[in-house]
């Protein structure tokens, strides 16, 4: 059966274009291995909707059809959001952290406000799903957007399958209070809006996959997360090669908790670390600046074509990232398929027992100082952890492997789906 797939992941233009923004996360690396793998298959067309900033033509980037919705503002208001706080009384707005861009950026955010109330974002991206002729929508994570594309695909009278990321994405609270807000900003309503929708889910782990069996009593398929190795080195390492500890993530006191990399690096002062580390909350930010030590090297940006090299030259990578949010983290394979041993302050799918790529400290800072001591120093632990990790990946995570899975879902969905009889 031919099958034609649109992919919504709103933030994935980075990805896709790597010089067109500086920040590439998980979700968005998943999204854009994904669609390039289908895109690959005989018999399937993709089309990835993503959000721009300006209006670009239509293109097409190594098979996939890429559509972007435009929200010029956007980012604005994101670097707004986090030093304003928006007020339903006077004087209506309340500065959290002051900066010279808030002079001209909250005048032009407020005049623009009326006509982002006339064609607001969802509506913008219903219009777009609108025009796109597929068999199946497919969105990536949960929340308002992906709500906005199970509802656009039922009245298209299609199936829309939802494609779980963050752990948040059906924590407890998604099916209990109607307006509360995770720590994404997105609302409980919206989230249990989609899944209501959507045809099929899809989960990336066990807990995910329990979790929506227990308040949907639905199954959900799991899919483990792909990763391209053709674009990481993944030939044998030399036992314990590599001079620093890398750290991944940006500054937030939830998720990936740079505080807890920082504790750790004091309690290894003879160890080099370094943190790949992007924006994020404003006084977290200060906060770490301000408390280094000496043996940690911050690092704003890295292209993220530098990333598998980067990772190859660390000794050993550290995840400090909180699975209570997390759904299951793209370092640890990133890390595992060049053959750098992982250590974790906590677990993800018990990852660590089934690919044996490293350590974990079960949240325990005492022992996961420990697992990085003795993977440091010691070199018969350092290459299995090694050799584990790359075999584990090979083995269960390739673009090959999980777009065979990916396809044989999404058919079935189609195979399946009965649209509902108008009225």
């Amino acid at each position: 059966m031919h099958l034609r797939i649109c992919i919504v992941a709103l933030n994935a233009w980075p990805a896709v274009q790597p010089f067109g923004a500086r920040r590439v996360g998980g979700i968005e690396t998943n999204a854009w291995t994904m669609a390039r793998s289908l895109a690959a298959e005989p018999s399937t067309d993709v089309i990835m909707v993503v959000r721009h900033t300006r209006r670009v033509p239509n293109t097409s980037v190594e098979g996939v059809r890429i559509v972007p919705v435009i929200e010029r503002l956007r980012e604005l208001r994101q670097r707004v959001s986090q030093t304003v706080e928006v007020m339903d009384h006077f004087p209506w707005i309340r500065v959290i952290c002051w900066n010279a861009e808030l002079l001209w950026a909250i005048p032009l955010l407020a005049l623009a406000r009326p006509f982002h109330r006339l064609s607001p974002p969802p509506s913008r991206l219903r219009d777009c799903l609108r025009r796109i002729d597929a068999d199946i929508y497919v969105a990536y994570g949960n929340g308002r957007d992906a709500a906005t594309v199970m509802q656009a695909a039922a009245e298209l009278h299609r199936p829309g399958v939802l494609w779980l990321q963050a752990n948040t994405d059906i924590e407890d609270s998604v099916f209990g209070d109607s307006e509360s807000v995770n720590k994404y900003g997105e609302r409980a309503a919206d989230c249990r809006a989609a899944i209501e929708t959507a045809s099929a889910v899809i989960s990336q782990t066990r807990w995910q996959r329990d979790q929506f069996l227990k308040h949907v009593n639905r199954a959900s398929t799991i899919i483990p997360n792909p990763i391209d190795l053709s674009a990481w080195d993944c030939s044998p390492r030399d036992s314990l090669s590599g001079e620093f500890i890398l750290w991944v993530g940006r500054f937030d006191r939830f998720h990936k908790r740079p505080h807890l990399c920082l504790e750790i690096a004091r309690r290894c002062p003879d160890i080099p670390f370094r943190l790949v580390i992007n924006p994020g909350e404003a006084d977290v930010e200060t906060a770490i600046r301000s408390a280094c030590p000496q043996n940690v090297e911050l690092i704003d940006y890295v292209p993220h074509d530098q990333m598998p090299e980067l990772f190859r030259k660390a000794r050993l990578f550290l995840s400090t990232g909180s699975p209570e949010f997390e759904g299951f983290p793209n370092v640890l394979l990133e890390s595992a398929a060049v053959g750098t041993p992982v250590v974790s302050f906590d677990d993800f799918d018990s990852f660590f027992e089934r690919s044996s790529a490293g350590r974990c400290g079960k949240s325990n800072l005492d022992d996961t100082v420990m697992h990085i001591q003795t993977l440091w120093r010691n070199r018969e632990s350092w290459l299995d952890c090694s050799l584990a990790g790359q075999e584990f990946v090979q083995s269960q995570h390739t673009t090959d492997v999980v777009t065979k899975a990916v396809r044989e879902v999404l058919l079935r969905c189609c195979q399946d789906y009965v649209a509902p009889i108008s009225r």
